[in-house]
């Protein structure tokens, strides 16, 4: 597909300020000042005049307290954004017009094509899994592996993409993983594919119902069934039964482990346990147990910048309360909290209204902090002493910078 490019997105979509936002930033009160000074003169400021700023792509809309908000994007009627990701300072958007997809990236669009998903990308290249008629192709800076029945999962990771796909192979469905348009093995259809830091990892079955586990060019085992594969700085961990496998270590638990996740040296995961015919649920952070709890929220369960985060279900009395759990302590209840993060400092989650359908980012459990409403979220992150927000609202997709205390 030939790629073109499109006027969607014209400006850089950075989690840190570019040197024209750091001008844009000083020139904001310049610019009210500027429209005020207009009034006072006696000109007259049409409705036209004020739409003509607010839908241009390069707009800064001043607010209070030192925040301002740049328009990145202006859906058209028959435009919808179907995926939005921001990786080494570049932004990439799925966007489906009428009934067809489109990839963009820094504004460059490629397609059509029937369908798009797990667009994935770094500072040179990008990839996407698409479908063109009845097939799925995966695209990599515009050349394409395939066709394939289906694909199931996509990595992506040091120039080399990961993936799991569905097939016949004599006369039987199966799927298998592909790195670089190479058939490495079976995986059994479970989607348990990885890729991360350059190591690609998956689970291969065996007919007696154990299975395999493959890291690389290694092959462990064979196991019981197991799930929750990852890699993290330097670390291969995985599940089986009621164990957690840490490289070549077994660590048995009292319980059923989920989520496993390792970060900053830290091991931790959600475990579920019967006490008295009753489930409880207990987050875990190196073998120290936090709970019990009715249930965790899962997968919002994580350590950063030596904290360690995740939700629970609070209280079922008059609906469903949700917990932010940060250290063990509950810092805010709330009716739905999702994409809780520690950042710079600063836990984030995002609240979601389910009457007003209104999404509002809370920061350090604090409601009235980030008094700034969307439709969707996209994305956020504090970084250099800044709240980052990337959001739509109606047709119009923002980028909003708040100084942080």
């Amino acid at each position: 597909m030939k790629a073109r490019r499109v006027r969607l997105v014209r400006t850089s979509a950075l989690l840190h300020l570019t040197r024209q936002e750091r001008q844009m930033e000083k020139a904001v009160s310049g610019v009210f000042a500027e429209l005020v000074a207009q009034l006072h003169s006696g000109r007259r400021l049409t409705f036209e005049h004020l739409k003509e700023f607010l839908d241009d792509p390069q707009a800064v809309i001043p607010r209070q307290n030192g925040e301002f908000e740049i328009l990145l994007a202006l859906l058209k009627p028959n435009e919808e954004v179907m995926e939005f990701g921001l990786e080494d300072d570049r932004q990439a958007l799925v966007i489906k017009r009428d009934k067809e997809y489109f990839a963009v990236l820094d504004g460059v669009e490629h397609g059509p094509y029937a369908e798009i998903k797990s667009f994935l990308h770094d500072d040179t290249h990008f990839c996407f899994a698409a479908k063109r008629g009845e097939n799925w192709f995966v695209v990599r800076d515009g050349g394409e592996f395939g066709p394939y029945d289906h694909i199931n999962d996509l990595k992506y990771s040091n120039d080399h993409v990961f993936f799991e796909i569905s097939t016949v192979i004599n006369g039987e469905k199966t799927a298998v993983a592909v790195l670089d348009g190479k058939v490495l093995g079976s995986t059994g259809g479970r989607s348990h594919v990885g890729l991360v830091d350059g190591h690609h990892f998956f689970v291969h079955p065996r007919d007696d119902g154990e299975c395999y586990v493959s890291l690389d060019d290694q092959k462990f085992g064979p196991f019981a069934p197991v799930s929750g594969l990852g890699y993290a700085e330097g670390h291969f961990f995985f599940i089986e039964g009621n164990r957690i496998h840490l490289d070549r270590e077994t660590i048995d638990v009292d319980g059923t482990p989920h989520l496993v996740g390792y970060a900053e040296g830290h091991l931790f995961y959600i475990l579920e346990r019967t006490c008295n015919q009753k489930s409880e649920c207990y987050a875990v952070l190196d073998g120290k147990e936090f709970g019990p709890y009715e249930f965790c929220a899962r997968p919002n369960l994580g350590y950063s910048e030596g904290h360690f985060y995740f939700l629970i279900v609070a209280d079922r009395t008059y609906g469903e309360v949700i917990g932010v759990m940060v250290d063990g302590k509950q810092i805010a209840r709330v009716g739905n909290a999702y994409d809780l993060q520690y950042s710079n400092g600063h836990s984030l989650f995002h609240m979601w209204n389910s009457e007003t359908r209104i999404v509002r980012v809370i920061m350090d459990g604090r409601l009235g902090d980030t008094n700034m409403d969307y439709d969707t979220i996209y994305l956020t992150q504090a970084k250099d002493n800044r709240l980052f927000i990337y959001g739509r609202r109606g047709r119009r997709i923002y980028k909003t910078v708040i100084p942080l205390k």
